[in-house]
């Protein structure tokens, strides 16, 4: 069992900025793909995915539930991270393992137990039909706890988003001063973190129009179609972002400095990835 939670000092940053999963962009209709041996594409359902519950009965009735998700596949065997959205009562921004299979398009995923305070506040079983390009699947839920002394079925869908991994230009504006200021960052998807269980997302971050830095290096990870909290390390202060996917398949951001000359500063900005 896993149970992480933000750091509350950040929650500032979240101002103005809303984070909704079910209204980000899909990011693309296909599955992750690899190369295979004859060069042709290799779908896979590994990859990162946005999964709205949606229940149909039971004593919970606080609205859907949505995920931001890690799921890796190897043979049949499926495992993951999730993490509950930020709007879920009494669970956000918690996050928890799975584990199950898939045996051709039949998916099935099993939760560990959530526990908080010592008490299971959350179990889920997972049962669907995963499309033929591994992209989306559709299917039932049950959770026979949730929240405390609550339970729910219902049906649950899942699809993949693209990996942030990639070149994002666009502006930021100041909330203290009204400047803005011009971003570009160059990311890439590596490895599963130790400390978060979804995979690293790192790399370089040029800025122009102010006068405290110019570069940075990034250093996050992705949750499904969100980025929560993650630090730009300059010369003169780090900067904390997050935010998610829009509509649009851009990022909408809020970011807040932390020491150096601009400490104190916030705002909120956009990035387009770039076509390659």
């Amino acid at each position: 069992m896993r149970h992480r939670l933000r750091l509350p000092g950040l929650c500032l940053v979240t101002i103005g900025l809303v984070m909704c999963l079910s209204a980000c962009g899909s990011g693309g209709g296909m599955g992750s793909a690899s190369t295979n041996g004859s060069g042709s594409p290799t779908l896979t359902f590994t990859g990162n995915w946005q999964i709205t519950a949606t229940v149909t009965s039971g004593t919970y009735t606080s609205g859907p539930l949505e995920f931001g998700a890690y799921l890796s596949q190897s043979g049949n065997a499926v495992s993951g991270e999730a993490v509950f959205g930020p709007s879920d009562t009494c669970l956000a921004n918690g996050s928890f393992s799975v584990s199950g299979s898939l045996d051709g398009n039949n998916l099935s995923l099993q939760s560990a137990p959530f526990v908080l305070n010592g008490t299971t506040v959350f179990n889920l079983t997972i049962n669907g039909t995963v499309s033929s390009t591994l992209a989306s699947f559709e299917g039932n839920f049950s959770a026979p706890t949730l929240c405390i002394g609550g339970s729910a079925v219902g049906t649950i869908a899942g699809q993949q988003v693209s990996s942030f991994t990639g070149n994002w230009t666009g502006a930021f504006q100041s909330g203290v001063t009204g400047n803005q200021v011009q971003v570009t960052a160059s990311l890439t998807e590596g490895a599963i973190q130790d400390s978060s269980n979804f995979p690293s997302l790192t790399g370089n971050v040029n800025v122009s129009g102010t006068p405290c830095f110019s570069t940075g290096y990034f250093g996050g990870h992705q949750e499904g179609p969100l980025l929560p909290t993650s630090v730009i390390t300059t010369s003169d202060g780090a900067v904390l972002v997050l935010g998610s996917l829009n509509s649009t398949g851009g990022l909408s951001l809020t970011y807040s400095i932390q020491g150096g000359n601009c400490n104190g500063d916030y705002g909120t900005g956009t990035l387009t990835r770039q076509q390659q």
